[in-house]
């Protein structure tokens, strides 16, 4: 189905047979059980032809309210990217610009000639070299500026409900026409480079216009990604893992953090059973009488549950050893207990009531990378090893989607004309439509333009014209502003029905379906404390929207 790469394994999921072959436009009306079925299985992008229908999703009717968006969020600290002056582009390796939520609006409302581009994109903590790594990675961030606005929003949304969350972004930016030229697609669209992500997407589009181009990931061999030679395997699922990454596996978790947190799924079974343990003793010295069945299924429960224990230490062990995330000379166990220096209170008293399901293991405002930037260290003015070599002005090009009087772009000099055939890669071209939300399979590898107008083709992917409501302009915003919000799913990983299953709760989409099921519940945990700390952060204003949207100068 697809080349082979290091690792042996192939990409089994959907592929298109033709280039622009049509994706389905499917209502989010669909039955959850369905588009698990249809969609997310087979790793098969598609468009939603509205947005979520969960009751706590407001962002449609809030978010492109600027004053709205700086009264509740404004205080947020995020991190921005620059317009790249060669590549016209964002994603980067220029430093990012550090500004509250709020300043970073205002700029969005500059009418300066000279204003400086800016886009709010994936905010993530950089990491160098130097820094250690000998903590586990929180199973979930919501971004600022999205931290302050989970009133708005559904952790999981009934869509993906059997997807365990991974981060929430806001992407957010202005395209800006040069002054004193004719005005084209090129100069009023902005594009993030041709990449890819290692979780699936589901992109919300609020306001703006976006126009996607998309491939398969068996066609990684042929892009040139800077990653090229540090390839390692692309998963049946599509997740295409790198050198360096910690052996990362197709549910997106690297091999240190998936043993990290087994062992405190684990370590938190064992405490349970010995305590149930307990109990069954002392029930039955309070009856006078000692039920020998119940106590030798308590024990081999235990016995089972400490077995698991020692090898997924013993797993993790390995996985520090191989990273040399710790360096130096320290002993096994000093690594293992610093890795999972964590509170966790429910572990520290056998005496205690009860066990609380949500109990507290890593702060939400945690300051870490996502595991895709963490594992591998990279220097300043280094490309991630995700991103394509080949510019997305040569990608527009041999598409046919540059203006005729656009000079012809250019390939980097190692890379010849003859080894970059796009055409036969089958490439699908998605229009997407303020009101409709694209499905994107994790590394499905993608280049995204966005523009505050419609491209010059009006129909979406599958030919039709697009039956997305036309966004108007709220007040406090730009008509040039381009707004999406992004989920990041960790991807299924078990992709066909095992031991009678269909696919769905009942039996699970993970290999490790216990572990995810322990990282959602910690999930929640974190959403609850960011919803805790968002209302904090709200207190004296008032509750109407009127009151809490103070004049936005």
């Amino acid at each position: 189905m697809s080349d082979h790469v290091p690792g042996g394994i192939s990409y089994q999921g959907w592929e298109p047979s033709k280039p622009n072959t049509p994706l389905d436009r499917i209502p989010p009306s669909i039955s959850p059980s369905e588009f698990l079925k249809t969609y997310i299985l087979p790793r098969k992008p598609c468009i939603f032809t509205s947005h979520l229908t969960d009751p706590s999703f407001h962002a449609s009717r809030k978010w492109t309210d600027f004053a709205y968006l700086e009264a509740v969020a404004g205080h947020e600290n995020v991190k921005v990217e620059s317009l790249d002056p060669k590549s016209k582009a964002f994603g980067s390796a220029l430093p990012r610009t550090e500004m509250t939520f709020g300043e970073f609006l205002k700029k969005m409302m500059e009418e300066k000639a000279d204003v400086e581009e800016m886009y709010l994109t994936t905010q993530y903590e950089e990491q160098n070299a130097s820094e250690d790594s000998s903590t586990l990675e929180p199973p979930f961030l919501c971004s600022p500026p999205c931290n302050s606005l989970t009133a708005d929003l559904p952790l999981r949304p009934r869509l993906l409900h059997s997807l365990v969350p991974h981060q929430i972004n806001l992407w957010l930016g202005r395209t800006f026409p040069p002054p004193k030229r004719p005005e084209s697609e090129s100069a009023t669209s902005r594009s993030s480079g041709l990449h890819h992500d290692h979780h699936d997407n589901l992109y919300i589009l609020l306001s703006g216009h976006k126009r996607f181009i998309i491939f398969p990931p068996s066609a990684h061999p042929h892009l040139h990604f800077h990653g090229t030679e540090d390839l390692q395997n692309i998963h049946p699922n599509g997740v295409i893992s790198y050198e360096g990454m910690g052996d990362m596996g197709g549910d997106a978790l690297c091999e240190r953090d998936r043993w990290g947190w087994e062992v405190k799924r684990l370590e938190r079974k064992v405490h349970e059973l010995k305590r149930a343990k307990k109990d069954v003793v002392q029930k039955a010295r309070l009856k006078g009488k000692w039920k020998g069945r119940a106590k030798n299924q308590a024990s081999r429960d235990l016995r089972i549950a400490e077995d698991e224990l020692a090898e997924a230490e013993d797993r993790l062990l390995d996985a520090i050893g191989e990273e040399g995330s710790l360096g130096g000379e320290v002993d096994d166990f000093d690594a293992l207990g610093d890795l999972l220096d964590v509170d966790d209170p429910d572990l520290d008293d056998m005496d205690a009531g009860s066990i609380d399901d949500h109990g507290s293991m890593v702060s939400a405002s945690s300051k870490a990378s996502t595991s895709r930037d963490r594992k591998k260290p990279r220097s300043q003015g280094t490309e991630p090893p995700s991103f394509s070599r080949i510019p997305a002005s040569y990608l527009h090009h041999k598409l046919g989607l540059l203006p005729k009087f656009h000079p012809i772009p250019t390939l980097p000099e190692d890379i010849s004309e003859g080894d970059v055939d796009i055409p036969s890669l089958n490439p699908i071209v998605v229009h997407l439509e303020p009101g409709e939300m694209l499905y994107l399979p994790a590394s499905w590898i993608h280049e995204v333009s966005s523009s505050s107008s419609s491209f010059s083709s009006k129909t979406s992917s599958s030919g039709s014209s697009s039956s997305a409501p036309k966004s108007k302009r709220s007040r406090g915003t730009k008509p040039d502003v381009h707004m999406a919000l992004n989920y990041w799913f960790y991807p299924p990983d078990r992709l066909t029905p095992e031991d009678g299953q269909d696919g769905d709760e009942d039996g699970g989409v993970y290999q490790m379906q216990p572990l995810f099921d322990f990282l959602g519940k910690e999930v929640k945990r974190v959403w609850k404390e960011s919803a805790g700390s968002a209302d904090a952060q709200g207190e004296g204003v008032g509750s109407s929207e009127e009151s809490k949207c103070r004049k936005f100068k």
